[in-house]
């Protein structure tokens, strides 16, 4: 994984504004090269966010991230998207790659995140890596006209680090 630089804002903003990524996205993001610059001077003075573009076979196909990092109870919140439709189909092949680094990389004790109860093949895909549902926001983010639910769930490293079978999926994570 590369460290998110500068240089690939304007890829992350084409993909963030599609409407195949932007429609499972948690907050809409504008069509702002001055908004993207504005918040990458704020994710990279800040220990709390790690951002990084995924790459396959050396082609930028999407972005992972932590925010939320907490040192002292060694937890975070993740996400991920895929922004090159032609790699859609790789979007559940990351996140193993991503907890390995979570929990064997960094010591962490837990993974958080909220989820559009809407989108439905994520919920699948984490139910299937050990996520538990933790909580439920009735009509919490307002997107369009309608304002949709929130599922809340976490990860334990204990759970994840049982699953022999992703336990080799390591990549390497430039600081």
């Amino acid at each position: 994984m590369v460290r998110l630089r500068e240089v690939h804002l304007e890829m992350l903003l084409n993909w963030r504004t599609q409407d195949f990524v932007s429609k499972y996205m948690l907050t809409k993001v504008d069509n702002s090269m001055e908004n993207q610059l504005n918040w990458f001077s704020f994710i990279s003075s800040s220990d709390q966010y790690r951002y990084w573009v995924i790459e396959y076979k050396s082609v930028p196909i999407g972005v992972v991230n932590l925010a939320e990092i907490d040192l002292v109870n060694l937890k975070c919140n993740a996400g991920y998207y895929i922004g090159d439709e032609n790699y859609k189909s790789l979007g559940a092949v990351i996140l193993p790659y991503l907890y390995n680094y979570i929990f064997k990389n960094l010591g962490f004790r837990k993974v958080f995140g909220s989820v559009l109860s809407d989108n439905k093949s994520i919920l699948k895909i984490h139910k299937i890596h050990g996520y538990r549902t933790i909580g439920y926001y009735e009509k919490h983010v307002k997107k369009g006209n309608e304002y949709l639910d929130i599922i809340l769930i976490e990860l334990m490293a204990d759970i994840w680090l049982s699953k022999r079978k992703y336990s080799t999926w390591l990549a390497e994570w430039e600081d």
